[in-house]
């Protein structure tokens, strides 16, 4: 079916490769365009200044697919809240995600490429999430020659067409 996967990311300084989302699935693979500018002048909503939210669709198969929160940068920082994945082709308010606002720190993601895992992790609300957004941000940092720094999640995509996920 149609899955949609998206993120609020911010970033401080201009980057190359910048942060972007990701769907893997099998030897497929979707991606969300880049955020590659200072997120300060963004404007994805009066609640969420400061903070881009970018997503991906892909049409996935049943069985496993993994969603990465992924930063191509070759060094700094960029930092992702509130991922979530929904059933169809926009972005909404259904998280299929477990642990989507880092409440439980980062148990449900897993680190992989190339980052300097000292800088990793989840932050509080120190950060400055606007007050449309909830939780806890993700750091990754890059590290110079490395490959793409990522935190990826597992989830299971099983149902038909007609299927009603029915959440909460």
């Amino acid at each position: 079916g149609e899955y949609t996967f998206s993120a609020y990311v911010k970033l401080t300084a201009s980057c190359t490769g910048g942060l972007f989302l990701r769907v893997r699935s099998g030897s497929q693979a979707w991606t969300s365009r880049a955020a590659t500018q200072p997120t300060a002048s963004c404007g994805t909503g009066t609640a969420c200044e400061g903070w881009d939210r970018l997503y991906v669709t892909a049409a996935l198969p049943a069985g496993s697919a993994a969603v990465e929160l992924v930063s191509a940068s070759p060094s700094g920082s960029g930092w992702f809240a509130c991922p979530q994945l929904e059933n169809g082709g926009v972005p909404n308010h259904a998280n299929l995600l477990t642990n989507g606002d880092f409440s439980g720190g980062a148990t449900g993601w897993t680190a992989y490429g190339g980052s300097d895992s000292a800088l990793n992790g989840v932050v509080s609300g120190s950060l400055g999430l606007p007050a449309g957004l909830s939780g806890n941000a993700l750091r990754i940092a890059s590290a110079c020659n490395l490959n793409d720094a990522e935190q990826r999640q597992s989830v299971s995509i099983r149902g038909a067409a007609g299927d009603v996920f029915v959440l909460g």
